[in-house]
Parts: structure tokens; sequence; C-alpha cells
């Protein structure tokens, strides 16, 4: 009898476990807000930056310790975006689960096709190299269909029984992708072909997808400061080319707007994700006023 009560009490505790939301922390908040979409009332998210910091600059704090030691699943954009941290707070939190590895780490990176891989990894070729690619494929919307891809699969390899919830979660996402899709396009379609300037090597997957191009970058090497020399070796080819924006991170506007100032063109300064609350919180609002703020900064 002793041994039944024992078994039926570890069979509440495991269904009472199993209802519980799965805890998801995220390295930033395009992540948190795609977990919260597929995951419903199954997750309960909280995104560790908040989309205004530098990703590759985050200090590691005591209450993202407590997040990842008590998490269920992490997830990473990967492609090395994090890696200045990202490692060393996995590390510190000694939580298996959430480790590579581990049954709840998801690399949203999985299976997206990178662009930009450098060529050599010498610090001579610039201080910003990513081995695996140009990690900013969460500006490209159909790289993002993948992404989604990925946590609606990591998520149902947690919570097998709520897979067939997770999965319509998804469709219901990428149905909604597919008309944003389509007049994103329509916004843009029109500008096709035009050049633009960017401060650093940020917007190649945005481009393409959109059919821009991307004339030159302030920056002569991924993560160094352009002297003036180079700013003034822009200036011909961007007029030639008719650029009538150049793209700036906040912050870092300074080279953007002599450079504009000297071609004729505006600054745009967008921001590379969305963030945790304001007028960019949620991916596809995010999205919507990066192609709002082109399409009207591209207008002649």
């Amino acid at each position: 009898m002793r041994i039944q009560q024992l078994w039926v009490g570890w069979l509440v505790l495991a269904a009472s476990l199993a209802a519980q939301p799965l805890q998801v922390v995220t390295t930033q908040p395009d992540l948190a807000d795609l977990a919260r979409r597929i995951g419903g009332e199954q997750v309960s998210v909280h995104s560790l930056t908040s989309g205004t910091e530098d990703i590759h600059l985050v200090s590691v704090r005591p209450s993202m310790l407590n997040r990842v030691r008590k998490a269920d699943v992490f997830l990473q954009i990967g492609m090395s975006l994090e890696h200045s941290w990202v490692p060393a707070l996995l590390d510190a939190a000694r939580n298996p689960r959430v480790r590579p590895g581990g049954e709840g780490f998801i690399n949203g990176s999985a299976g997206v096709e990178a662009m930009g891989r450098p060529a050599s990894l010498s610090r001579a070729e610039g201080v910003d190299l990513h081995p695996e690619g140009n990690p900013h494929y969460n500006l490209d919307p159909e790289r993002v269909r993948v992404l989604a891809r990925n946590i609606a699969a990591g998520l149902s390899s947690m919570r097998a029984d709520q897979a067939a919830q997770f999965t319509a979660n998804l469709q219901s996402f990428e149905a909604e992708l597919d008309a944003k899709m389509a007049a994103w396009q329509a916004t843009l379609s029109p500008y096709a072909g035009q050049s633009i300037l960017e401060t650093h090597d940020t917007w190649v997957y945005f481009a393409e997808r959109f059919g821009l191009k991307i004339q030159a970058r302030l920056e002569p090497k991924p993560g160094v400061a352009p002297s003036a020399g180079h700013l003034g070796s822009l200036v011909e080819p961007a007029k030639l080319a008719k650029v009538r924006v150049v793209i700036a991170p906040r912050g870092k506007t300074e080279s953007a707007e002599k450079l504009a100032e000297l071609i004729g063109a505006r600054v745009l300064v967008l921001p590379t994700s969305s963030t945790t609350d304001g007028d960019t919180a949620g991916w596809i609002v995010f999205m919507d006023h990066v192609v709002n703020s082109l399409a009207a900064g591209l207008k002649p």
C-alpha cells in the first residue's frame, strides 16, 4: 500500500510539473516574441536584453544567472552573435538542461542559410568577425521562418504532448508572415535596385530579400571606425549610385551624418531587433517600422 501511495504521489507531482509553463529564457526580444507566439500559454518567456543595447557587448548580471539556472529552455540567435557573453553565462549558471547539447538548448540559426562567412579570421580583417556567417538573419522574414520552425521543434521536443498546439501556433504565425511579406514587398518594390550605405555589415539579408543594393559600408572592416580618408573615398561612388539613405545604429551617427551631408542623402537610425516595450515591441511590429522607415527614406 505504501509503495502504491508513493507511486500515485509521484504521478500527481509529475502531472503537476508537466502542467507548469516551460520557463524560456532568450538572448534578445525577437526570440522572446516568437517563443510566446509559438509556445502560447505553455511557456513563460523572459528576454535577457531589451533590444536597445549592443548585443555583442552585453555584461552578465546576477539576475541573468538566476534566470538561466531556473530555465527549462535557452534560446539564442546563434552564428556567434552572442559569443562574447553567452558561453560564460551558461557555464556560470550550471544548468545542464540549457547548455549546448542539452534538451532545452535551442540554437535559432540551425538550418539558416548564412551569408558573409569571412574568408579569414585574422584580426587584420576586422575586430567583429563571425566564423559561421553574418548573424543578422533576423532582418530577413524568410530566414525568420526557419527560426520559428526551430523554436517549434525545440518546444515540441520538451513537451511532446503539446506538440500539436505548438505546430498550430507556428502555422498561425507563418500565415501572418505570408500576408506581411506580401505587404512589405509591395511597399519596397518601387525602390528595387536602389543603393544604400550602412555603417556596419548588418543589413545584407534585408537588402537581398527586398532587392536593395548595399553600395558600401562606412566601416572599412568590421568593427573598425572609419577614417576621414575612407569616408572621403565613398563620396563620389555614392553620388554616382544616387544613394539616398545612410543607415546608422543608435548612438553611432556621427560618421553617417558627415557622409550624408556630402552626398545629399538622409541618415536613417534603424534598430536591428525588436524591443521588449515601446513602439517596436514584437518582431512583426519592428519589421513594419523598418520597412516603412526605409520606404520613406528612399523616396526622391
